[in-house]
């Protein structure tokens, strides 16, 4: 395996020309017509044609991981569980879906839990998204008392 510098100009030519999943290798090897044995995978996969989810700050697509512990998000058994791979786990008994205030309740709890252990706002809003992929959405603004968010967060 040898290493080569290659310029900004080369290496966009190598990234619209891959397939998800090849390496640089693999591009290069097959714009030359060379019949090696395939793929190296000794190297970085290029990124893909057309990459999904492109945005101003991120022209491919690529989003810069900010979470260092990793958290899972499920509903088993009519509650909600968060899950950091650190051993801190909470869960939460799910409300009707019509019930917005009971939702809201839910929701903000599951936020104040990833907060409370350092997760970062793709963690907070994957505890939302936990919620709002299986249909319990907060519609409007409920208005709880001061004796209901006392019973909340103690």
């Amino acid at each position: 395996m040898k290493t080569i510098k290659v310029g900004e100009k080369v290496w966009n030519m190598i990234v619209e020309n891959g397939k998800f999943g090849e390496t640089a290798d693999d591009v290069l090897s097959r714009l030359l017509n060379f019949n090696g044995n395939g793929r190296t995978g000794g190297e970085e996969s290029v990124t893909p044609k057309n990459p999904p989810n492109e945005t101003k700050d991120h022209p491919r697509g690529w989003k810069e991981r900010l979470a260092t512990v990793r958290m899972t998000q499920n509903v088993e058994n009519g509650e909600l569980v968060l899950r950091f791979d650190t051993g801190q786990s909470e869960k939460w008994r799910l409300p009707a879906q019509n019930d917005t205030a009971g939702i809201r309740i839910v929701r903000d709890k599951a936020v104040s839990f990833v907060r409370k252990n350092g997760g970062t706002i793709g963690q907070e809003h994957a505890a939302i998204r936990a919620l709002t992929s299986r249909g319990y959405h907060v519609t409007g603004r409920a208005q709880l008392s001061q004796e209901e968010l006392r019973k909340i967060f103690v």
